[in-house]
């Protein structure tokens, strides 16, 4: 990090809502699963579009997107979309650095996802969710 810094590199870190495969969220009125098990990858948009216009707003305006595992799939997706859109905040946009997997849809389509995923309905099904997680 001090050397980022020494060469003029500020970064900004973040976990978006996927953050952690089950997280068990509480807050004053409720208690919720979360975290990248319920996670849409089209929901990191605006958690990326959100730091974006903040850097923006912070007078930054060469930003470079680093996605690490899923969030690699999320930074594609969103770039992506705001080339698709049209929409200006892709200038500011310099590059994009991927540190790990990035077709995590297509990745995961093989035959033991497929069992699993049957597992996981038939246990729905029968009232049985539970025995797929932990309980509190």
């Amino acid at each position: 990090m001090k050397n980022l810094c020494q060469n003029g590199i500020d970064t900004m870190h973040f976990n978006n809502r996927g953050s952690d495969i089950i997280r068990y969220i509480k807050n004053d009125t409720e208690s919720f699963l979360a975290g990248t098990a319920y996670e849409d990858v089209e929901d990191g948009y605006y958690d990326i579009v959100g730091s974006i216009e903040y850097a923006i707003s912070r007078g930054y305006t060469d930003i470079y997107l680093q996605g690490h595992s899923l969030g690699a799939t999320k930074v594609v997706y969103t770039y992506n979309k705001l080339l698709d859109e049209k929409n200006p905040l892709k200038n500011y946009i310099q590059g994009i650095i991927l540190l790990s997997l990035v077709d995590i849809p297509e990745s995961i389509k093989n035959d033991t996802t497929e069992k699993y995923i049957k597992y996981a309905e038939e246990k729905e099904a029968r009232g049985e969710i539970m025995d797929l997680m932990p309980e509190d």
